[in-house]
């Protein structure tokens, strides 16, 4: 989107004034992300709130906790200087982290690819993708980064910005209905063998009717440390990500009558105040995990209380609580 909005105002010669935007939601973003930590940083010091929810990260297969915040008696100098460089905070919300970095790189790579270096920028993203492959480093030290390192997950974001800026281009070529139907078939067989893949998922948290297990789960946990982790975004992570986008993309377009009558009513209001949504509903994590009942694994009852919460965004959105203060 950003290389669609933007990448025209730096071929019309308008560099100066797409940068100062692109900067400000990055400042935007960054003050947001302060606002959130402090937040949910003073609940820490309210002896009857239980927040661990969203003040401490809990590995799921081990169960070890990890605190995400300061011990409540560190100094001051301790917090102000975690929460400054934006190494404490939910981690529902750390990839808001990530979005500050990247935002704040994208004026230089409109800028490369208005220049013509498009080869240039991917050759640097690659580079940069396969250095922390082999040689992981969290080089701003911010929390996001153990979940979304900045060096690996700039390539899909590089990448994204290259598609909307040259997305005239691209669609020109798939208006060639060879190369969009191969191209389709293609997305659709491979999306196949990634549901395949998927429901072999061992993880104990999925109920067994939910999945299949004709792949040993050694073997499946081989091959998804290598090719699918989240972290290092594992590279048919992200020919499953090209995949699944480039069919529902094909999908809403051609059916967009279909699914915005179905569902537009709640998620088009949610994409028009998507950062909105993403602030509340961490709130709603936290008030969730004070609700014993789902912590017992019911499918219906835990499915139940999801709905409410979405729900409950929504809510918030059609009647735009607090959109004086929380950007959207």
């Amino acid at each position: 989107v950003l290389g669609m909005i933007y990448g025209p105002r730096y071929k019309a010669g308008n560099a100066a004034d797409a940068t100062r935007s692109i900067v400000a939601r990055a400042l935007q973003l960054y003050r947001l992300n302060l606002v959130i930590i402090l937040i949910f940083g003073a609940f820490l010091f309210v002896p009857f709130l239980d927040s661990t929810a969203v003040t401490a990260f809990t590995n799921q297969g081990t169960g070890e906790v990890y605190p995400l915040y300061p011990d409540t008696t560190s100094s001051l100098k301790a917090w102000i200087g975690r929460v400054v460089l934006l190494r404490s905070g939910p981690h529902q919300f750390q990839i808001i982290g990530l979005y500050v970095f990247l935002l704040a790189l994208t004026p230089l790579v409109l800028l490369l690819l208005h220049k013509r270096y498009t080869a240039v920028v991917l050759t640097i993203s690659w580079v940069l993708y396969i250095l922390n492959w082999y040689a992981p480093d969290r080089i701003t030290g911010a929390q996001f980064e153990y979940g979304f390192p900045l060096l690996t997950w700039q390539l899909t974001y590089v990448h994204g910005l290259v598609v909307g800026f040259h997305r005239e281009r691209i669609g020109e070529l798939l208006q060639d209905d060879r190369i969009r139907k191969a191209w389709l078939i293609l997305c659709g067989v491979l999306f196949l063998g990634f549901a395949f893949f998927t429901q072999n998922n061992p993880n104990p948290n999925m109920p067994d009717w939910a999945k299949i297990s004709v792949i040993p789960e050694d073997t499946f946990r081989a091959i998804y440390a290598v090719w699918f982790k989240k972290n290092t975004l594992g590279l048919l992570r992200i020919l499953n990500y090209v995949v699944v986008l480039s069919l529902a993309y094909y999908a809403l377009t051609r059916y967009w009558a279909i699914f915005n009558r179905w569902f537009g009513w709640y998620l088009v209001p949610l994409g028009q105040a998507s950062l909105y949504a993403f602030v509340v509903h961490v709130f709603f994590v936290m008030v969730l995990s004070w609700i014993p009942i789902l912590d017992e694994g019911n499918v219906v009852i835990n499915t139940i209380g999801h709905t409410v919460a979405l729900l409950g965004i929504w809510f918030l959105v059609k009647t735009k609580f607090l959109f004086r203060w929380i950007p959207r």
